[in-house]
């Protein structure tokens, strides 16, 4: 099993909100005290939202499709492009 980098971004937790539009669903990503939480909800706040399509997401988390590519061609975010870089560098494989 790879062991994942859950580093503290920034030194505090960070809330994501990711919605896929092809299948209508959301969901909260929770970063705390070197852990995920993942809810089938979208936050109130989020840091940082992003919007995919699902087998764009499921291509990237498979490592088949460049994410930096994919981040600046087919997803649309808020919160700051290297905000949204610095959270999904949490889950990068060391």
């Amino acid at each position: 099993m790879a062991k994942h980098s859950m580093r503290t971004w920034i030194g505090r937790a960070v809330m994501a909100g990711f919605r896929f539009p092809d299948t209508g669903e959301a969901y909260t990503v929770h970063v705390r005290r070197d852990a995920a939480e993942i809810r089938p909800e979208f936050p109130e706040n989020p840091a940082i939202t992003i919007s995919v399509d699902s087998k764009v997401w499921k291509e990237i988390a498979a490592g088949a499709r460049n994410p930096a590519a994919a981040l600046f061609t087919e997803m649309d975010k808020e919160g700051g492009t290297l905000n949204i870089v610095r959270f999904l560098s949490l889950f990068k494989e060391e």
